[in-house]
This record gives C-alpha cells, structure tokens and sequence, in this order.
C-alpha cells in the first residue's frame, strides 16, 4: 500500500526554537544552543546579510554605522528575536548542511523568520500558564 507523506522543514525548525525575554550575548547563547562561539558567529552572519528584520535588530549607534551594515557591533547582546532566529538557523542546518542552502531556504520562506511571527509564537510560549 502506497501511503503519501509530506515533509515540511518549516515546521520541523519549530520545536527547536529557543524563546528569552531577555538579551543574550553570542557567547551566552554559544552555550544554550551547545555549539562553539564562532558558530554563533557564522549564523549571526548568515541571518545578518539575510534578513532584513535581524539586521534592524542591531542597535545603531552613529551614522557611520548605517553606512558600513557589515560592521554588527559585537559588544551588543542579541535581542530576543534574534536569539530565536538564530536557533531556528542551527535548525536548518543540522538538516541543510550548507549555509547557501540555508541562506536559500530563508530567502524563500521569510514569513518563517519574521517579526510577527516571532511576537506571536513567543507570547504563546511566555503566556502559556497564564
């Protein structure tokens, strides 16, 4: 017997998204995603050059900073919604493997990583008990 399945690897990324209320540095989120530092740093890169709404996240601070958008200040903790995007990045490549398979998957699914998405997933985790 023939059984149809399907697969969908947005929905795959979810039980894998890591929700704070609070700011994280690259470091801090190195250990809760068990990965090494530079990893972080590879999929803040990826993210970053992706997303639009990840690079906002970045506080800027001088007009220089506007003009110069590949330089993320690496003092700053990541905020909440980046935190989240970069646990679903470690998703997709535990399945993708490379990063411009990732980096297509993003491009193609951005209602995945969105702002309102994240605001409405994280106020159901945060207000579950409520």
């Amino acid at each position: 017997m023939n059984r149809s399945q399907a697969f969908s690897l947005g929905s795959s990324i979810e039980p894998d998204s890591i929700y704070v209320d609070f700011a994280v540095t690259k470091s801090e989120l190195a250990r809760l995603l068990q990965v090494t530092r530079p990893t972080v740093w590879k999929w803040d890169k990826i993210a970053y050059f992706t997303l639009e709404s990840y690079r906002e996240a970045y506080p800027i601070q001088t007009d220089k900073a506007k003009r110069q958008l590949c330089e993320r200040d690496k003092e700053v903790p990541l905020s909440p919604y980046q935190v989240w995007v970069l646990s679903r990045i470690k998703s997709l490549m535990n399945s993708l493997r490379i990063a411009t398979r990732v980096k297509a998957y993003i491009r193609g699914n951005p209602h995945h990583f969105s702002v309102s998405n994240f605001q409405y997933k994280s106020n159901q985790v945060f207000h579950k008990g409520a």
